[in-house]
């Protein structure tokens, strides 16, 4: 329990309240997990520039958490080719 809140009550705050300012395109996911540093909430999106608004948006610690955004984008076909 984190500020009298389970971890996936937490989650499906965060999840909710910030989900609302990215597009559809974005598929964000929230998870909760836990280093040598304490918790962390990872927020994992589609995209490098949704993955700035949610920079912009968050603060450093969220629910006595430190926050960590996390994303990914579609890889370019013809650079995999030239790895082969």
């Amino acid at each position: 329990m984190i500020d009298g809140m389970t971890s996936e009550q937490i989650r499906e705050m965060a999840f909710s309240e910030y989900e609302k300012s990215l597009p559809d395109s974005a598929q964000l996911e929230v998870k909760i997990s836990s280093d040598d540093g304490g918790h962390l909430i990872e927020f994992f999106v589609y995209g490098e520039s949704n993955a700035k608004i949610l920079r912009e948006d968050l603060p450093p610690n969220y629910k006595k958490m430190r926050t960590v955004v996390v994303y990914c984008q579609e890889r370019d076909p013809s650079l995999e080719d030239l790895l082969y």
